[in-house]
């Protein structure tokens, strides 16, 4: 084969190209911009390697539903999103302008503590009181996190039980308010009965002493601390 044959024949392979998305979000910044990009499918997916016009058409198809799921959590729930794509394989822009649109507020916050601890809990209901109030902005991270701060108290003093019969977060977009409905029954709390020590069978015992130490701190009647 001659050298310009051989020359012809290299050129003519093709060689595989790297298909990309430029994918680009306007309108938004911060912890919106961040939440949004983590979660678009289409942003994520120049990793991959079965992308086509079909699949990509898919992706764009899907992003609209994606931002919007992005932005609640931040109360957010009515967002404009005008969405484009642009291109053909191997390269394509994708284009999101998003205006997030009204805030949602709380509206309504329904609060209650029942079972044997009702009087127990005081500092925390304050503590959530002023920071879970009717007319300010939404943000799903403090509503769980007040959750948790009421349920990790209470296992701490006991109240083993303790659950919340009632834990609704209702969102009503058309008049940009939430609606907080929390019951939490505390259930009974347990205290320390009886310590007994039993090591029959064990093929090396604990020392008495090392025993007598262990379970001293232990009292009967006082409140179980797991």
């Amino acid at each position: 084969m001659t050298r310009t044959a051989a020359l012809w024949l290299t050129l003519c392979v093709a060689v595989p190209v790297q298909a990309a998305i430029d994918v680009e979000v306007e309108g938004l910044s911060g912890e919106l911009l961040d939440n949004v990009e983590l979660r678009l499918a289409i942003a994520q997916a120049d990793s991959r390697k079965d992308l086509d016009q079909s699949m990509v058409a898919a992706l764009h198809q899907q992003a609209p539903d994606e931002i919007r799921t992005a932005l609640q959590p931040f109360g957010y729930y009515r967002p404009e999103i005008d969405a484009r794509l642009e291109g053909e394989a191997p390269n394509w822009r994708a284009r999101y302008q998003v205006q997030p649109g009204p805030r949602t507020h709380i509206r309504v916050v329904d609060f209650h503590i029942d079972g044997a601890g009702h009087d127990d809990f005081e500092r925390e209901r304050r503590r959530i009181s002023r920071r879970l109030l009717s007319g300010i902005p939404l943000l799903h991270s403090d509503y769980e996190n007040f959750k948790s701060l009421l349920a990790t108290a209470a296992y701490s003093r006991g109240y083993l039980d303790a659950r919340y019969t009632r834990s609704e977060l209702r969102i009503f977009p058309e008049d940009n308010a939430a609606d907080v409905h929390l019951t939490y029954d505390t259930g009974p709390q347990y205290f320390f009965g009886p310590v007994t020590v039993d090591q029959g069978g064990a093929e090396q015992p604990l020392e008495p002493e090392f025993v007598a130490r262990y379970v001293s701190s232990i009292r009967q009647g006082e409140v179980f601390e797991p």
